[in-house]
C-alpha cells in the first residue's frame, strides 16, 4: 500500500492529480493500481494501472462526484515468479479527501485523455429526465407487459449554454471546436455538474450559433448539447 499524494485541481482542469513513488514496491513487482471510493461505500473503484516500472509517478484521476469526500490508494501488485498468480498489498492507509465544492461550472472529460477537458462556464439550463429502462409489449386480449432492466433507472437530458471569449485563455470558437472535437470522438465521456453529480454519457447533438455581427474580441455564440447515460 502507498499513500498518495493528492492535488485537487478540479476548479482548473477538472482532475485530481495523485504522485507517489517506489518506495513501498513489493518485491516481483508487476504493477500499480489507483482505486478509489466514496467513503460511505464498502467497494472501491480502479481508476488506474500501469505496469511500468519508475522511481516516480504523476498520474491524473477524472472520475469522482464534487463535494463528494473520497478515499484514495495506490496498491502495488507482485507475481509469484513460479505460478504467475498475481497478489495486491493491503488496503490500508488510504488517503480521504473531499473535491473543492466552489466550482460552479459544468465539465465535459475524456477518461482517457487529459486534451479533451471542456469547461462549460455559462450554462443557462440543464433539464435532464430520470427513466427507468425498460420495454414495454402489447399481449393481444391481455394489456400490456413490461420488462425491467437490472438497472432500472438512467438519466438523459441537455445543456444549453453561451460561449464567450475567455481573458487570458480559449476564444468562443476555440471552445465551439473543443465542444465538437469531443462529439466527434463518438466516446464515453463524463459529465460532471457543480451540484456532485457525475454521469458517463455519450453525446447525442452539438448545436451552435453565432451571435450575428459579433466577432474578434468580443465573439460569441449560443449553444446546446444533448446527451443520454451510458454503462
Amino acid at each position: 500500500m502507498v499513500a498518495p499524494t493528492l492535488t485537487d485541481l478540479s476548479t482548473t482542469v477538472g482532475y485530481i492529480r495523485c504522485q507517489w513513488t517506489d518506495a513501498s514496491k513489493p518485491a516481483n513487482f508487476y504493477a500499480w493500481r489507483v482505486y478509489h471510493r466514496d467513503v460511505q461505500e464498502p467497494s472501491w473503484t480502479k481508476v488506474f494501472e500501469t505496469f511500468i516500472d519508475s522511481a516516480a509517478y504523476d498520474e491524473n484521476v477524472y472520475g469522482w462526484a464534487n463535494a463528494v469526500p473520497q478515499e484514495m490508494v495506490v496498491v502495488g501488485v507482485s507475481q509469484d515468479p513460479g505460478t504467475g498468480a498475481l497478489t495486491e498489498t493491503a488496503y490500508s492507509g488510504a488517503v480521504i479527501f473531499t473535491p473543492i465544492a466552489t466550482d460552479a461550472n459544468y465539465w465535459l472529460v475524456h477518461p482517457d485523455d487529459p486534451g479533451f477537458i471542456v469547461r462549460l462556464q455559462m450554462v443557462k439550463s440543464a433539464p435532464s429526465q430520470y427513466g427507468n429502462d425498460h420495454q414495454i409489449l402489447d399481449l393481444i386480449g391481455r394489456g400490456n407487459k413490461v420488462n425491467v432492466g437490472d438497472d432500472t433507472m438512467s438519466v438523459s437530458g441537455s445543456l444549453s449554454f453561451q460561449l464567450y471569449n475567455i481573458l487570458g485563455g480559449r476564444t468562443a470558437r476555440q471552445q465551439r471546436q473543443d465542444i465538437v472535437a469531443l462529439s466527434r470522438l463518438g466516446v464515453r465521456l463524463f459529465l460532471r455538474t457543480p451540484f456532485g453529480d457525475m454521469w458517463s454519457i455519450f453525446l447525442r447533438t452539438v448545436s451552435v450559433d453565432p451571435v450575428a455581427g459579433v466577432a474578434g474580441q468580443i465573439e460569441a455564440a449560443n449553444g446546446s448539447l444533448s446527451f443520454v447515460e451510458v454503462a
